[in-house]
């Protein structure tokens, strides 16, 4: 967010801020940074959930 060199104060306190304001009005949720495959040496599972629209829950939303 600023250009600074060393420690960064001023990108730090705008983080907080706006953690703290997307914790207050429920914008934030967790997610899994690391997949749960069924075969973790299958690289390609992840991508062929992805196209069934599995890997996040696409399948039951419903479209308009």
């Amino acid at each position: 967010l600023f250009d600074s060199v060393g420690f960064a104060l001023e990108d730090y306190s705008a983080l907080r801020t706006m953690h703290a304001l997307a914790r207050r009005t429920g914008l934030l949720s967790q997610i899994e940074l690391v997949p749960s495959l069924s075969d973790p040496k299958d690289l390609f599972a992840m991508v062929a959930q992805a196209q069934t629209g599995q890997v996040l829950g696409l399948h039951q939303r419903k479209t308009a």
